[in-house]
């Protein structure tokens, strides 16, 4: 698989921006399903809104050209009337939008006058010429904090979901269908919140991107309301090709081939790079609106009425085979896998970018600046003056010996400049002025000229490996913002003769010079060993293989307008078309192990959801199902937690770290460091607790002269000093006369740890057992989970600093 960089993706490496790249903009297909999103105001031109900052009460202008059924004051009625807005709120901001497509609404903007919510606020959007109710958003400033016991459970969130469905959309409510409730992973932080998604469903099909989604809080109060409803006709099924010939035509769709893939496991493994098949995705058009966005659907999709392949704009396509890209020199060296260490010194990397970029000697170096990452690779970064006034900028593995990256600012800047002028209409889609050049400046470079620079560069930068690298130009996206030009060009290494999707990089030439701007180069597999291709299973076993795991199924999905490639140009408009394809969840990043011949998670795997075996007449039965839900404790395959299990100090850490969300804090260098080399030394590092292990070590949780022993019980004393210190309570440790603890072994209790036993039995973190604190006893599962809810509770009580604990070790 060639992942390719769009130039809108190549605009943002060179402005070094968060800009969204055409991969991110289309990829919301997946990741922002009906359940998770948020509806967005039509866009629409200054003349149809208020500006914002209004006075409130400020009366919306309409257009005149579109006249609404429905008055804004039969707007502000339905909304006031529909969920009773209290008469606190004040009406703040209102508009009315409309856009080509016929689509006319209001929203209104309410803001709390009361000085006990502030921040309180209600956004409503409502159908001018329905009065529907398209979204409702409001927020409960203060009470933004977890708490258990739960005032409402998912039952009784799920029975207000139906109730507010039926009383907004009476007339869609027969044609919905209620989703599984998506489970809420990750930490004890913030309040509980449950999203409905109720799909559309027309002819007993779904129609995934219409339905409406219902947010509702911990207290039983409607947060969020989100409806999509098109009014475009549905196909009829009936005349839909069977499934034996879509999945025909779909086996022949389906192009698929080896490559190397660093794959993760989740669970706190280390990546690994495997064979895997992948689908090809150059046979595609590419389109900015390349994906179905908000429709959980996966390529190649058959149009089901004729069965041909059709892009997300709905227009058919043949995919064509995969072909394996020609290296640079087909008969050129080849670096053996793993390359081989080099160790280069700060010279021998200085010169060997020198000499690669054709440093002039005029060029002043201004800085240098060495890095080198917990088991990572030595980096040099060199930047020089040019004689010419340009900066360069280029690093280098010193480890392995290669160009990471390099950047000429002049030719960054002039391209930026470039790419504005050309999406303003100021200059010729050919990189030029529209202007005749003067007779003293070159022509620009043509596509082939580029391309050979583009070559020229990467051949001087894998002198030694060119008969194993391609470039492969990226594509051009239609738009006005580009040159016409292919200037980006991926550069990939082989392996075997084969992808590696791990050792790959950019290299962007300027269209007016000739010239390389920018280039990187990413390698995350350095020094690995690869799976044998002679293992793979082969590619027509895959195909069926995968077809199996991901089957056709009948969806109606809603197609994305065509791009307007020029100013004054025209887009189609959406359409609905009844589809053949595989549906996968949102999220779902699986790889199929061309040497297992199979899928496999690459991440957490799926939460258990069926009953747990091991909970009857356990006290802690709630709190260990909240843990579970949030994927923090596992359950086996038969459905046991084993409560009353003695955990280990490595997994009770973990839980606590997880749970109390801190396990992102973990910092390799300061893991790796002098102050904390002995107290983490029976530590493996590929153990799953590691990270959140070093990171209570890194927030003071353990002080950095107590030695981890990760696989000893964990005691209730332990236990109860790293949660003193994980709740802000380090200060109360030095004063154990200020608390009292009622045990009757008390007198077992050491010196230094009573205060901690006894803030952890004032906090409900660990009741007394028969009236004793048990100092040196075991915390079972059981015990745990109440001590790391209750825990999640005070944190939030305490307001969740986002520094908990002292912090010794860097301040």
């Amino acid at each position: 698989m060639k992942r390719r960089l769009g130039t809108g993706a190549a605009l943002c490496i060179l402005l070094g921006s968060t800009l969204t790249s055409p991969a991110a903009f289309a990829a919301t297909s997946v990741s922002h399903h009906l359940a998770a999103r948020v509806h967005q105001p039509t866009t629409t031109s200054a003349s149809h809104r208020l500006a914002a900052g209004k006075i409130a009460g400020a009366k919306a202008k309409t257009d005149p050209a579109v006249k609404p059924k429905l008055s804004l004051d039969d707007a502000r009625r339905i909304v006031e009337t529909t969920f009773a807005i209290p008469s606190t709120f004040t009406l703040q901001n209102e508009s009315y939008n409309s856009d080509p497509s016929g689509a006319a609404t209001y929203t209104l903007y309410y803001v709390s006058s009361d000085p006990a919510t502030p921040q309180a606020s209600i956004n409503a959007q409502v159908d001018a010429n329905t009065g529907r109710i398209i979204s409702y958003a409001r927020n409960y400033p203060g009470s933004n904090r977890f708490v258990f016991p739960v005032p409402t459970t998912a039952d009784q969130a799920q029975q207000t979901a139906i109730q507010w469905v039926q009383k907004l959309y009476p007339d869609q409510y027969g044609s919905l269908k209620l989703q599984p409730l998506t489970p809420q992973p990750g930490p004890l932080q913030g309040p509980i919140q449950y999203t409905f998604t109720f799909t559309r469903m027309v002819n007993g099909i779904p129609a995934p991107f219409d339905g409406v989604s219902v947010t509702i809080d911990q207290n039983g109060r409607l947060v969020s309301v989100n409806d999509n409803w098109t009014d475009l006709p549905f196909p009829d099924p009936g005349k839909a090709i069977g499934q034996a010939d879509a999945n025909r035509l779909y086996n022949q769709a389906l192009q698929i081939h080896l490559a190397y893939n660093q794959v993760w496991k989740g669970g706190g493994a280390s990546a690994q790079t495997e064979l895997v098949y992948v689908q090809d995705t150059e046979g595609r058009p590419v389109w900015w609106t390349g994906g179905f966005t908000n429709q959980q659907v996966a390529a190649p999709v058959l149009n089901a009425l004729t069965g041909q392949v059709v892009d997300a704009t709905g227009q058919a396509y043949t995919p064509a085979p995969y072909q394996v890209p020609k290296p640079i020199d087909p008969n050129g060296p080849v670096k053996p896998l793993p390359w081989n260490k080099v160790n280069w010194t700060q010279d021998h990397a200085q010169s060997y970018a020198q000499s690669v970029l054709s440093i002039p000697s005029g060029a002043k170096l201004q800085t240098v600046y060495q890095y080198q990452g917990a088991g990572s690779d030595t980096t040099w970064s060199f930047s020089w003056l040019l004689p010419d006034g340009s900066q360069v900028n280029a690093s280098v593995d010193a480890t392995y010996g290669f160009l990471q990256s390099y950047s000429n600012s002049n030719l960054v800047i002039a391209m930026a400049k470039s790419a504005a002028l050309i999406a303003s209409g100021q200059a010729s889609s050919a990189g030029a002025t529209a202007a005749p050049a003067p007779a003293s400046k070159p022509a620009p470079p043509t596509q082939q000229q580029i391309l050979d620079a583009a070559t020229a560069f990467v051949r001087k930068v894998f002198a030694g490996d060119t008969g194993a690298v391609a470039v492969l130009p990226q594509p051009v996206y239609p738009g006005k913002t580009n040159t016409g030009l292919t200037t980006g060009f991926q550069v990939q290494v082989f392996a075997n003769g084969i992808p590696d999707m791990e050792l790959t990089g950019y290299v962007q030439v300027d269209a007016n010079t000739g010239q390389v701007a920018n280039f990187w180069f990413s390698t995350n597999n350095l020094g690995e060993s690869l799976p044998n291709p002679r293992l793979a299973v082969a590619a027509d076993q895959a195909k069926q293989t995968w077809m199996q795991a991901q089957p056709l199924q009948l969806v109606y999905l809603k197609t994305e307008p065509t791009p307007v490639t020029q100013p004054g140009g025209t887009s189609t408009a959406p359409q609905v078309i009844l589809a053949w394809a595989p549906m996968y969840p949102a999220g779902s990043d699986d790889v199929f192990n061309a040497v297992t011949g199979q899928f496999e998670s690459t991440g957490v795997p799926a939460p258990y959801a069926g009953p747990i075996q091991d909970l009857n007449g356990v006290a802690a039965a709630p709190q260990i199902q909240l843990l579970v839900q949030r994927e923090l404790i596992p359950v086996d395959s038969g459905g046991y937690v084993h409560p009353t299990q003695a955990m280990t100090n490595a997994a009770f850490v973990k839980l606590l770290v997880d749970a109390l969300g801190q396990q992102y804090r973990y910092d390799p260098l300061l893991a790796q460091s002098a102050a904390l080399a002995s107290a983490l030394s029976r530590v493996p590092a590929g153990s799953p607790a590691y990270n959140e292990i070093a990171v209570a070590y890194e927030l003071g949780w353990i002080p950095a002269d107590v030695t981890f022993a990760p696989d000893e019980p964990v005691t209730r004393t332990f236990a109860a000093q790293i949660l003193a210190r994980a709740l802000n309570f380090a200060p109360l440790l030095a004063h154990p006369e200020a608390l009292n603890l009622p045990a009757a072994d008390v007198a077992s209790i050491p010196d230094d740890a009573y205060a901690a036993c006894a803030l952890a039995y004032a906090l409900g973190l660990f009741p007394l057992q028969d009236n004793q604190f048990n100092p040196g006893g075991p915390v079972t599962l059981a015990d745990a989970a109440v001590a790391v809810v209750q825990a999640a509770v005070v944190y939030g009580e305490e307001g969740g600093g986002s520094f908990p604990g002292p912090r010794p070790l860097n301040g």
